[in-house]
């Protein structure tokens, strides 16, 4: 393989400068690293683990431990510090960044985070108005194996979460069930109810006798009918009982038609 005919020191060099890279501890189990002397290859392993667990600051605090950094080197330890404040902070200010990645430049800041929400490396946005780097998530950076008791029990706590979510989501589909079925006990219920009196009503239907009907008298008001105050006065509704005459002075509904007995020459009683 290519790789093989590489010295130890280029192949570390080509893995932490490839574009989009951010996972190196699997290098750690390459022949090539495996064979290296822990005394005369010292630094060499240090910038492996530098860029499998640690952040620009560590390295400039430390930086006579480490061979010179390349540009590009240079550029991926700052975006991997970058991913590493994002676990810590959901809102980060553009000052803290650029103080620890020793930038003098916004638009350089800017470029690394955005090159990072495009290789998927972080998720969030750039309130340039207030800022921020608004993160949402970023993906997770190589783990010491002194780190891994913590893990664990972050994750039994978080499957001990898991599960009391999900007995209440159970408890609560319990209930539904049954106001489910409660509900449709009383809709059978009612539904029996209107069909009983739907049928009792169709049998009582043939036995109506519309002669039992109230005859209601009509009200009208009568001219000479007038409370106090004359004509400006509202007429006072009251029963104009006008006495039976012949079949005409009734109308074709059987009821007394008083226009027909206010006769010329006559006064209604």
């Amino acid at each position: 393989m290519e790789v093989l005919e590489c010295t130890p020191s280029e192949l570390i060099r080509k893995t932490t400068e490839a574009p989009g890279l951010f996972v190196f501890s699997e290098l750690f189990d390459h022949p090539l690293i495996k064979a290296l002397d822990e005394k005369d290859a010292s630094s060499d392993l240090a910038l492996l683990q530098l860029f499998c667990y640690g952040t620009y600051n560590d390295y400039k605090t430390a930086q006579v431990s480490y061979p010179p950094l390349t540009p590009l080197q240079v550029r991926k330890l700052r975006q991997l510090s970058i991913i590493s404040a994002c676990y810590s902070q959901k809102l980060i200010p553009y000052d803290y960044l650029l103080q620890m990645l020793e930038l003098s430049s916004l638009r350089e800041l800017e470029d690394l985070i955005i090159e990072l929400f495009y290789l998927e490396a972080a998720c969030g946005k750039l309130d340039q108005q207030k800022g921020l780097l608004v993160v949402e998530s970023a993906i997770g950076r190589d783990l010491r194996k002194t780190e891994l008791p913590k893990l664990c029990s972050d994750l039994e706590a978080w499957c001990s979460r898991v599960d009391v979510v999900v007995s209440e989501v159970v408890g609560e589909m319990e209930k539904a069930k049954k106001l489910k079925h409660d509900w449709e006990v009383s809709r059978a219920a009612l539904t029996e109810k209107v069909n009983l009196l739907n049928s009792l009503g169709k049998k009582d239907s043939g036995k109506f006798d519309p002669e039992s009907l109230m005859e209601v008298e009509d009200w009208i008001p009568h001219p000479d009918i007038l409370t106090e105050g004359g004509s400006q006065s509202q007429p006072k509704l009251a029963p104009l009982m006008v006495s039976p005459s012949q079949s005409g002075d009734r109308d074709p509904r059987g009821r007394k038609n008083p226009l027909k007995s206010m006769r010329p020459g006559k006064k209604s009683k």
